[in-house]
């Protein structure tokens, strides 16, 4: 106190020294002519306001460190609520001094690349660091008492109030972090100010260990008790389930707490070039977080054989067990494989069989689905003797098969279409047929698409959605086909005649049927020629045979007979102008 004090009168003193000096200069005095004189009375000015700043900025510090002593020591004498309010008071100032010791730092170092000599604020500065040194570790064994009347209390704690408690004891886990992470940055500033730091280093390194060991510890116990919890709560009943995942929620928030700490204990050892091989391997295994020594050599040799040794030991004390398994689930597989063969040949026997007339690809659809089922129950059944509950993985597949629905819609809406094609059967495999606006043979059905081959044998693959989309003109699908042919004819030509021609040709053809008879008719009366008409049917597989054989027969018949040719419009034209 009286130390302070005395600081307090002689910093005042120099104050009042420095402001009578400022007033005793006249302005007048201040008017030098030279540019020269000016810029020196300018970096004297800058000088004195750095170095007010900098008195300022020690005075906060030192403020603020008597205040933190002065409350650190009431501390020890409360108790209840008010002790919580005052640590949390404490804390904040801690964190205040912190932030107020790093501008200091700051303002020295800019005064150094200016000034170049700033001994005395280093020295006073350096018996700051100290100060706050001896300040934090009296807060760390503080806080890790703290911990320890907490830990006391767990086993008295309340179901319901077990996860509150452990959000408590994190954030105390958290205070002990940013505490050692001030540690570090008291190293980091001394470092700047090339102040010797090597016993800092020793003991921050030497507590950083002690920690990580009480930690990695507590992990461990911490990740065992969650893998108990979780066999409790599979193998307990509905009642006793609820109590149960209470509990694990709360070692879950234990675990997170525990991992945080770690994770900067291992940060804050490598800058100190200490081994955390075993700490980042502990954290990979226990909680799955995943640091940057992930990629160490060490660090993945490690979790290899730690593996391998883990395999092993489960393998050694299962082996017999998991053979019977394997053996199980194997026979399983191939029974479900045997009974939907089975199943397939069955189905298409009856299929065959039925008078009810369906599509092949229809027929294949029934027969693939049915099999892919009983495969997929042997499968659910092979995987229940691995322990597996059905249950989620029945959920997680409905999940599954959502989201790859609604990535997949245009994929859906062509299998949508070719649902439709297999129910209303517009045609089948081997028609000839014109979708999608181009005519060839379909090769080729499936829930997404139909295959065609042109008629210059082009490959043609058409999505299900177009088709279902447009007109569907099916050219084979009946037994019987009528031939259109068409003749255009001169007025000077025997209509008579003509029809004997066309009748006599038509019933040459052996293909034509009887029933329905062929239709021969002069069709329209054009105003430069006559138009008759050819319609005998046939059967469909004789359509294009008895086409070109009539098309031909008839006009070779006319030109021997000496039937007059039609005139094209062309020519007449030129000849009725000239007339």
């Amino acid at each position: 106190m009286k130390f302070i004090k005395y600081y307090l009168i002689v910093v005042c003193f120099i104050a009042a020294t420095n402001a009578f000096a400022e007033q005793k200069e006249s302005p007048k005095a201040l008017q030098v002519t030279s540019q020269q004189s000016t810029q020196k009375t300018e970096v004297h000015e800058k000088i004195l306001s750095d170095d007010e700043l900098m008195r300022q900025l020690i005075l906060s510090v030192e403020s603020l460190e008597f205040k933190i002593k002065t409350q650190f020591e009431d501390l020890s004498s409360l108790q209840g609520e008010e002790r919580s309010i005052l640590g949390v008071q404490l804390l904040e100032l801690n964190k205040d001094l912190g932030n107020k010791i790093e501008e200091t730092i700051k303002q020295l170092l800019k005064m150094k690349e200016q000034r170049g000599s700033v001994e005395g604020y280093r020295v006073s500065i350096h018996r700051h660091l100290n100060r706050r040194n001896k300040q934090l570790k009296k807060i760390y064994q503080f806080m890790v008492l703290s911990l320890t009347e907490l830990s006391k209390k767990s086993t008295a704690i309340k179901i319901n109030e077990r996860f509150i408690f452990e959000q408590k004891m994190n954030n105390a886990r958290g205070i002990v972090s940013s505490i050692l992470l001030s540690f570090q940055n008291v190293i980091d500033y001394k470092k700047a100010l090339s102040i010797d730091s090597d016993h800092d280093v020793r003991v921050l390194s030497s507590l950083l260990v002690s920690i990580s060991t009480d930690l990695s510890s507590r992990l461990k116990l911490t990740s065992t008790q969650i893998r108990n919890k979780k066999n409790e709560i599979s193998n307990s009943g509905e009642s006793g389930k609820k109590d149960l995942e209470i509990e694990l929620n709360a070692l879950n928030e234990r675990r997170k707490g525990i991992t945080e700490g770690l994770s900067l204990l291992i940060t804050l050892m490598q800058k100190h070039e200490l081994d955390t091989t075993r700490l980042s391997q502990l954290l990979i295994t226990s909680s799955g977080t995943i640091n940057q020594q992930i990629f160490d050599k060490d660090v993945i040799t490690g979790l290899l054989n730690q593996w391998q040794d883990e395999f092993e030991e489960w393998l050694m004390l299962n082996a017999s067990s998991f053979v019977v398994s394997v053996v199980i689930i194997i026979l399983i597989l191939i029974l479900f494989r045997l009974i939907s063969i089975l199943t397939g040949r069955l189905l298409c026997r009856a299929l065959d069989s039925s008078k009810v007339k369906i599509s092949r690809l229809l027929r294949d659809f029934f027969v693939v689905s049915i099999k892919r089922f009983v495969m997929f129950i042997g499968v659910l059944i092979a995987l229940s003797q691995t322990g597996v509950e059905l249950g989620p993985l029945l959920a997680g597949l409905g999940m599954l098969g959502f989201v790859v629905g609604f990535a997949l819609q245009g994929v859906l809406s062509n299998f949508a279409s070719g649902l439709m094609i297999l129910i209303y059967r517009p045609y089948d495999v081997g028609d000839v047929v014109e979708i999608a606006k181009v005519k060839g043979t379909v090769k080729e059905m499936s829930m997404v698409s139909t295959t065609m081959l042109s008629f210059n044998n082009e490959r043609l693959v058409i999505p299900n959605n177009n088709i279902w989309g447009s007109l569907i003109r099916n050219i084979t699908s009946e037994s019987t086909r009528r031939v259109d042919l068409v003749f255009k004819i001169s007025f000077d030509a025997d209509i008579e005649q003509l029809e004997k021609i066309f009748t006599e040709e038509v019933n040459k053809v052996s293909a034509v049927l009887t029933e329905p008879a062929p239709t021969i008719e002069l069709n329209k009366q054009h105003e430069t020629y006559l138009e008759f008409i050819v319609r005998p049917w046939v059967k469909t597989s004789d359509y294009w045979a008895t086409y070109w054989t009539l098309n031909k027969a008839i006009q070779v018949r006319m030109n021997k007979e000496g039937i007059p040719k039609l005139i094209p419009y062309a020519l007449l034209k030129p000849l009725a102008d000239k007339a």
